[in-house]
């Protein structure tokens, strides 16, 4: 949701942008950034057969190390 002040703020960055585009199309053109801030997690739990492991009936159980996830911003 934009208020007013934000509306306004596009309106004149599309004004400015389209009285540039009308000067010189080229150079308008090569001014254009654009960029894609996605970001993917890629999650593939290991099946229990292939955590599975041999150890001696007095031995501790092995100790199992859980993933933290954060996202740098």
């Amino acid at each position: 949701m934009l208020d007013q002040k934000m509306k306004d703020c596009r309106c004149e960055l599309s004004s400015e942008n389209l009285k540039l585009m009308q000067l010189d199309w080229n150079l308008f053109v090569k001014c254009i950034v654009t960029g894609d801030e996605t970001w993917i997690h890629h999650y593939d739990p290991e099946p229990k057969q292939q955590s599975m492991q041999w150890k001696h009936a007095s031995s501790p159980s092995p100790r199992k190390l859980r993933c933290r996830h954060h996202l740098a911003r």
